[in-house]
């Protein structure tokens, strides 16, 4: 018999809590550090709404497929976050789901109880974070900015945005419904981020880890809200830092009900995961230092004509000295 599928909620305190763990944590430059505290954060619980895993991920409603005999997918969470930056608001979808298998085995079980229920490390879980919308912001968020002058500045930088070819790219990914999303599937596959599909299976020897991160998405999430640090994979650490991937570190045992997130909304699969999407991030990041070390060691030529004619110049000079040096020997051997 399926069991009732537990619907995870979250609450915005728990994303900026999340947000200055982080920045406590990693300590960015005070430039980067100011524009990360600079955000207005707004979360807001989907509820029980199918994800659409087919068009993620290929399969047929991969949330209600059973796996290992009779256990399915327990646990959902699916919300959208908003960003706002200075110039900016950018609405990210998160979709998570994933089962919570009770181990008998107490050699293979982890940290994450409550009332004696401890969680193993078998299941499986499906993870996405796409592009919801975006929008530039006319107005500052603060009023009192709002004068001649900062109106001046903030047109000629809301401008050069628009120009930028990564974020015209984020502003035309607003949402389709869902039936224009079923005729033209590749219109949601452009817009993730990040997907994730983990299954571990111990006592079958199971483990199964695909993963993909959208570089293209992670620099234009990067240039819209956080242009002041240099890589895209700071983007993509920051946001697998919050609670819409819900990792093990979340858990809080405080007392304030509103403050607090269960045990039933973290799941240590999630651990995994993010570690396999940061992995394959700085697999990419890399590719892309080691490309453009490759492009600065290249010594182009603007003019292909003068390129020749020196190529020509060194060719006659090189025999020039061939045909001395020839001369010298025979003068020496007469």
């Amino acid at each position: 018999m399926e069991s009732e599928k537990i619907v995870a909620t979250l609450t915005t305190k728990a994303f900026e809590r999340a947000l200055a763990a982080y920045i406590d944590e990693n300590k960015p430059d005070p430039i980067a550090k100011r524009q990360l505290e600079s955000w207005t954060l707004h979360w807001e619980n989907i509820g029980a709404e199918t994800a659409e895993w087919r068009d993620l991920f290929g399969e047929e409603d991969a949330c209600n497929t059973f796996f290992d005999g009779n256990q399915n997918l327990t646990h959902q969470l699916q919300g959208n976050l908003t960003i706002q930056s200075e110039y900016l608001s950018v609405k990210l979808q998160f979709c998570c789901a994933w089962s919570s298998f009770v181990d008998k085995d107490p050699s293979s079980l982890l940290s994450v109880s409550s009332n004696s229920t401890k969680v193993s490390n078998n299941g499986m879980l499906l993870y996405s974070c796409r592009v919801h919308s975006a929008e530039l912001c006319e107005h500052p968020k603060n009023t009192d900015d709002d004068n001649k002058t900062n109106q001046k500045i903030r047109q000629k930088m809301i401008k050069r945005l628009q120009q930028d070819s990564y974020i015209a790219k984020l502003l035309t990914m607003n949402n389709t419904t869902k039936q224009q999303q079923r005729q033209k599937p590749s219109s949601l596959v452009d817009s993730v981020l990040a997907k994730a599909r983990i299954h571990v299976d111990d006592s079958k020897f199971v483990l199964e880890e695909r993963v993909d991160v959208s570089e293209t998405i992670a620099e234009a999430l990067r240039r819209a809200l956080w242009s002041s640090t240099e890589s895209s994979l700071d983007m993509i650490e920051v946001l697998l830092a919050l609670p819409s991937l819900p990792g093990t570190q979340h858990n809080s045992n405080s007392s304030t009900q509103s403050s607090s997130i269960s045990f039933t909304a973290t799941t240590p699969l999630a651990n995994r995961a993010k570690l396999r999407l940061l992995e394959d991030a700085m697999l990419d990041e890399c590719e892309k230092e080691g490309e453009g070390e490759l492009i600065q060691e290249l010594s182009i030529v603007e003019n292909g004509e003068d390129a020749i004619k020196q190529t020509g110049k060194a060719n006659d000079s090189n025999q020039q000295k061939r045909h001395k040096k020839k001369q010298k020997q025979s003068k020496s051997k007469c």
